[in-house]
């Protein structure tokens, strides 16, 4: 094999034009074991250490993220957000912060290059279902940390709460949240967004099955769970 002794550590491995860097290598005496990962994390070498806050466009943003780093990107996000003291970190954990206020989601493509969206990936209308293409499901659900209900301040006395739709269902009500303090809000909009941002309202909901069929699918693609003894139906991804 004309690549074997080319496989050391930090080698680049191209495949389909994307880049992958060996990072751990086992060798014996006839053979290597090695484990490379997408050159996307090393974007955590990367800092940025200005501080850029304020109200921006996420093409701003994140224009800001990826300078210096020979990295690209493409984006459907068009919205503006209030960030205080965006920066000194390095690059990676700045782009995953950047998408959780924008509740966006990205894929890393070949040259180097990450496409941002609100949601990746295609709705073909396919089904994992009972009988079908499932063989074993299972569920589980935590609640432990919802919370439905929180309260903010911002500068000169500025005041703003917020209550999830959740605190309308039976089951929960209104379960308080720590309140939050931030001078750097000025305008209630920006703080009722920051609250719900905040706001850990969401039920987190585990399946775990058994497909016989599954290499067909896109990162993000939506799949209809459909599975009659646990009396499920609803989209997947």
């Amino acid at each position: 094999n004309p690549g074997y002794a080319l496989l050391e550590e930090e080698t680049v491995i191209t495949i389909d034009g994307i880049d992958f860097k060996v990072k751990q290598l086992q060798e014996f005496r006839n053979s290597k074991t090695v484990t490379a990962v997408n050159e996307f994390f090393d974007l955590a070498d990367y800092r940025q250490d200005l501080i850029y806050g304020g109200t921006r466009t996420f093409t701003e943003f994140i224009t800001f993220v990826l300078g210096g780093t020979g990295w690209t990107f493409t984006s459907d996000i068009t919205e503006s957000r209030f960030i205080a003291n965006f920066g000194e970190e390095n690059v990676l954990v700045l782009l995953n912060a950047l998408c959780a206020t924008y509740e966006c989601e990205y894929e890393v493509q070949f040259g180097k290059n990450i496409h941002f969206a609100k949601q990746i990936g295609p709705d073909r209308d396919a089904q994992y279902r009972y009988g079908y293409n499932i063989d074993v499901l299972s569920k589980k659900v935590d609640t432990s940390n919802v919370k439905t209900y929180i309260e903010g301040r911002g500068s000169n006395n500025l005041f703003e709460s917020y209550t999830s739709p959740l605190a309308y269902n039976p089951k929960f009500g209104i379960k308080k949240a720590d309140p939050v303090v931030n001078e750097d809000f000025t305008t209630p909009e920006s703080l009722l967004e920051f609250l719900k941002q905040e706001l850990n309202d969401t039920i987190e909901a585990s399946f775990e099955l058994d497909s016989i069929e599954l290499t067909d699918k896109e990162l993000g693609e939506r799949v209809w769970l459909i599975y009659e003894p646990l009396n499920i139906e609803f989209q997947t991804r």
